[in-house]
């Protein structure tokens, strides 16, 4: 989890690749899953996410 949300169409190829796996076909629009992410009440709490952003995540 990361402040940075983004469409897997943008961060799964990040980690097919880091698999070797190729990257799902890109699709339009949004799946009925995707949702966008908050933080607000994580860092209340007194969260810091551990990478910036999910680019950093999958190749840190």
């Amino acid at each position: 989890m990361d402040d940075e949300p983004a469409p897997a169409r943008e961060w799964l190829p990040a980690p097919a690749a880091a698999v070797g796996a190729p990257a799902p076909p890109p699709t339009s629009g949004r799946a009925g899953w995707q949702r966008d992410a908050d933080n607000a009440l994580a860092r209340s709490l007194g969260w810091t996410p551990r990478h910036a952003t999910w680019r950093t995540g999958f190749t840190g």
